[in-house]
């Protein structure tokens, strides 16, 4: 499977995430393409970079957190993708960059089995943007 990305070119906001964690800004349309599935996160998205459990981030590298892959994660979930394309968009980008095995397993178990919540209040915030529409 063919993968491609742009450079992700990023810098700090001054707001932070529910959970704590720092959020960042896309300062650079950032295309990607996996396979058939061909996006490009927009200047301006804003994202965590990994929100992962707690109890997770310490067995994961900076190669994970600070990549590619946790914000085209993130930026699919926000445009309302199916979980499974988001999540297996995660997987492929971790395999592209090369991300150890076991990281790999850690990062997927904890999006499978804690990312519905992130997952479903975008996907509120997507139907409440479809009503103020109509």
């Amino acid at each position: 499977m063919k993968i491609e990305h742009d450079k992700l070119i990023v810098e700090p906001t001054e707001k932070i995430s529910k959970d704590g964690s720092q959020l960042w800004r896309i300062t650079s349309p950032c295309g990607v393409c996996i396979g058939n599935l061909k996006f490009t996160i927009p200047k301006g998205f804003e994202f965590d970079f990994a929100s992962v459990p707690r109890f997770a981030k310490p067995m994961l590298s900076d190669l994970l957190l600070q990549s590619i892959a946790p914000a085209a994660h993130d930026y699919l979930y926000s445009i309302g993708q199916s979980k499974g394309v988001c999540d297996g968009a995660f997987l492929d980008l971790m395999r592209f960059i090369r991300v150890p095995l076991w990281q790999r397993v850690v990062a997927t178990t904890a999006v499978s089995l804690f990312g519905w919540r992130a997952y479903n209040a975008h996907q509120r915030r997507l139907k409440r943007a479809d009503c103020v529409r109509e």
